[in-house]
Formats: structure tokens, C-alpha cells, sequence
């Protein structure tokens, strides 16, 4: 007789959450940003809970030179070229009013001398002084008139010229205008673009909201439709053209965003530090509440919907509530291993790297209870701010080297003779620092000195 047996085992299951929550925690902040803008753009269930300037847009691009007041917007965009979320702006609020640097004006301005010249080439020059940031004419015809003395016809012909530019959308007064200029130059290659210029013309306000299922009852087209057609906007258009034109580096300094700020502050006599996670706040998610009441009801403004177009809509909130968690579990755990941090190397923190102490991932990993690796992906490229401004890599903190070449950084800048690796190594000896003159020669080639003989 066969004997038979029935063996039950535990086979480990990783959910799709854990992958996720491993994936965001490990990424650098540029490259979150463009995880988070991509998942924006592909799918309308996820929104920014509140204004975020598209990242895509370079400090060093552009030069502040005056604040006038904008028209009343109502509408706003990320890079990936999509309506997330309505902007609210009031009649009454400032912007800045941003010029382009001489760079970027050169490169239109090849373009213009190309197309026309004489009054025309001066026509647009002129307007051109005019774009934002973003290469919009924000001014009205009438306001550009008086500023340029001219007529507003001659506005309207010298912005037609801006119209021709490339990438197409220069000169639009606001972004449904952009993307009509984009839709009429893809329509003059032979894309078909009605479906597109639709939307754009006839429910701009709804799909500035993400009101895809309105869109598709006042459209009396099948929400499938409207998501190719949102999906092809993203792919082939987008509200910022500017942006697409390269300036070059060499026009200012590149910005690097920190992971984590630490804030000195005081009450009293005493000094504590708090830590301030940037992009929790800039990056802040929630699911669209149009999805969200979509789903519970069922249907929306009383009409029914197929069962897979509920479908749809589950599927699109389900990743929705998935990417947010994982990104608030990333926040979560890098506030923890912050505070640890600020609370172990306090000393580092105010006096210097001399102070920093030996600190390792697995310890930080067994006080929190975390695994040692979640510890890796947490500090993996990740920078902070230090409350006097310097920007240091979170790594730093677990460098125990940091502070024996500060030690020999020291010490060479105090010494009255130059010094050699021999002695150098005796002087840390004489402080408790027993190093090799070779590992004394990494640290100071790792410092930018010189040898001795250099010096």
C-alpha cells in the first residue's frame, strides 16, 4: 500500500505593497520625482493635494526680473504634460514675471531670424522679452501694445511668428491655447487629433478637474476613448515648451534638493534639532475625490456605468491608494532613521565631522527594528541638510573615516611645518589614532592634498 502524505509548507509571499514600499525607499529625490509624475500622468485616480511647480523647470534657467499681476488661471499642469489638479487663483495674486537669460533667447531668436525679417524679426524680438518661464505671453494684446507702442494688430501678427516656433506652444496666453497650438501642428503632419481638440475646445474645465466621466457623457463618447485619449496627450504634448529648450549648464548652478533638513533651533538655553522632510510635503498625494464618489455610487451625475467601467475605476484607485501608502511609508521610515540620527550624532550635528561616532547600519537597523537592508535603501543617495546650510550625503553619517580625515584635515591646516604621511601618523598616535601611512595617504588624496613635497 502507497503511503501517502500531505506535506504543508509556508512558501514566503511578497505583496505587491512590499515591492513598491522597497522600490520608493531606495530611490534618489530626482529620480522619486519622476516615478511620482510618471504615476501622475498614468493614472487619473492620483493626484497632488496641493500646487506643486513642475520639477522639470531649472532654477539656473531662468532670471526673476519683475512681478506683475497674471490673468486669472484656473487650470495647472505637471512636466508630464496632464492636469492633475484645478489651480485656484484668485483675480489679485502676483506672480513673478520671469525673462528668459540671454541663452535661451538666442536659440529663439536663430529660429525667428530664419522665418521673417525687417519690422517683423523686430516685432518679434521685442515680444519675445515678454515670455515667462514657462514661454507664455501672459500679457494681453492691449498691455504688450502699450508697452511696445504698437498696434494690437501688430500684437497679434508678431505673436502669430511666435506661434511657428519650435517646440510648438511659444507664445500661448495660457495652456489650453499651448495645446491647441501643439494640436494644430500634429493635425498639419497628418495626426488625426479630433477627439483631442474636443476636449480641448468643448469640456476644458472638466478635464482641468479630471472629470473623465463627465467628459465622456458631455462628449457622448465611451470613457475608453477618453483615457486613449488623455494617455495620447501625455505621450504628445506638453504645457510648458520652454522647458524642452536646453539652456545648458554653464548658465548657473544646478540645484540639489535635500532628502532631509535639520533645523537648529532654541528655546531658552537649550538647543535641540528638528528634521524637516522636504518633499512629504511637495510631493503629498490623495486619490481623486471624482474617483473616489465614482466608485462608491457607482454611477456619476445619475447616469449608470458598464460594469467595466467600474472596473476601470477600481483598478485606477486600488493603485492609487498602493503608490500613496508606499510613499508614506518611505516618508514614515526616513523620519525615524532621521530622528535616530539627529538624536546619536547631536554632537557631529553642531561642533563638526571631529565628533562624528561610529555608527553602523546594523545597529541603527536593530534599535528601530528595522532589517539592515531597509536600512540601505533608506540612505542610499539620499542627502541632508545641515542647520548651518552644508549638504552632506545621509551615507556621511555612517562614515567612520569622516572624522580621522577631519583630524588630518585639522592638522595640516594648524601645523607650522609641512608634514609628511610619516608624521602625520605620529601625531594622531600621540591622540589616540593608531592608521597605517598608507590609509594616512588615502585620506589625505581623498581630502585633494597634495604630498609633502607639493605642499
Amino acid at each position: 500500500m502507497m503511503n501517502t502524505k500531505l506535506s504543508l509548507k509556508m512558501q514566503p509571499k511578497i505583496s505587491l505593497g512590499v515591492v513598491m514600499n522597497s522600490k520608493l525607499l531606495r530611490l534618489a529625490t530626482v529620480e522619486l520625482e519622476q516615478v511620482v509624475w510618471s504615476e501622475l500622468a498614468d493614472n487619473p485616480a492620483l493626484e497632488l493635494a496641493r500646487e506643486v511647480e513642475s520639477p522639470n523647470r531649472k532654477h539656473s534657467d531662468y532670471r526673476v526680473e519683475a512681478s506683475l499681476p497674471a490673468a486669472n488661471m484656473t487650470s495647472g499642469y505637471d512636466r508630464a504634460g496632464v492636469a492633475h489638479k484645478a489651480f485656484a487663483h484668485d483675480l489679485d495674486r502676483m506672480v513673478e514675471q520671469v525673462r528668459i537669460i540671454p541663452s535661451v533667447t538666442d536659440r529663439l531668436l536663430a529660429q525667428v531670424r530664419l522665418m521673417v525679417d525687417g519690422p517683423d524679426l523686430d516685432l518679434a524680438m521685442n515680444l519675445l522679452q515678454f515670455l515667462d518661464g514657462h514661454g507664455y505671453l501672459r500679457l494681453s494684446a492691449e498691455a504688450l501694445a502699450a508697452a511696445l507702442n504698437i498696434s494690437t494688430a501688430s500684437v497679434d501678427h508678431g505673436v502669430e511668428i511666435l506661434h511657428q516656433l519650435d517646440p510648438p506652444g511659444i507664445g500661448a496666453r495660457d495652456e489650453r491655447e499651448c495645446l491647441l497650438i501643439q494640436c494644430k501642428h500634429l493635425e498639419e503632419t497628418g495626426i488625426d487629433c479630433g477627439i483631442v481638440r474636443r476636449i480641448l475646445t468643448e469640456v476644458w474645465d472638466d478635464f482641468t478637474h479630471q472629470r473623465w466621466l463627465r467628459m465622456a457623457k458631455t462628449l457622448r463618447l465611451p470613457v475608453t476613448a477618453i483615457e486613449e485619449a488623455r494617455s495620447f496627450i501625455v505621450q504628445n504634448f506638453y504645457p510648458y515648451p520652454l522647458q524642452l529648450i536646453d539652456a545648458g549648464a554653464e548658465n548657473g548652478e544646478t540645484l540639489t534638493q535635500a532628502d532631509l533638513i535639520i533645523v537648529r533651533n532654541s528655546s531658552g538655553s537649550r538647543i535641540f534639532y528638528t528634521l524637516e522632510i522636504p518633499q512629504a510635503q511637495t510631493l503629498e498625494m490623495r486619490v481623486s475625490p471624482h474617483f473616489d464618489r465614482a466608485s462608491k455610487a457607482g454611477t456619476n451625475l445619475g447616469s449608470g456605468l458598464a460594469a467595466a467601467d467600474l472596473a476601470w475605476i477600481k483598478a485606477q484607485l486600488d493603485r492609487a491608494h498602493l503608490f500613496i501608502a508606499a510613499l508614506n511609508q518611505r516618508w514614515a521610515t526616513l523620519r525615524r532613521i532621521g530622528q535616530y540620527l539627529l538624536d546619536c550624532q547631536a554632537e557631529f550635528i553642531e561642533a563638526g565631522p571631529r565628533y562624528l561616532k561610529p555608527l553602523t547600519r546594523a545597529k541603527v537597523a536593530a534599535d528601530l527594528g528595522f532589517h539592515e537592508s531597509t536600512v540601505s535603501r533608506a540612505i542610499n543617495e539620499k542627502t541632508v541638510q545641515l542647520p548651518g546650510g552644508q549638504l552632506i550625503l545621509l551615507s556621511d553619517f555612517f562614515d567612520n573615516s569622516l572624522a580621522t580625515r577631519e583630524a588630518i584635515r585639522q592638522l595640516l591646516v594648524h601645523s607650522n611645518k609641512t608634514l609628511t604621511d610619516h608624521e602625520i601618523a605620529r601625531h594622531l598616535q600621540a591622540e589616540g589614532l593608531n592608521l597605517a601611512r598608507r590609509t594616512i595617504t588615502k585620506y589625505r588624496q581623498q581630502l585633494n592634498i597634495p604630498a609633502s613635497y607639493q605642499r
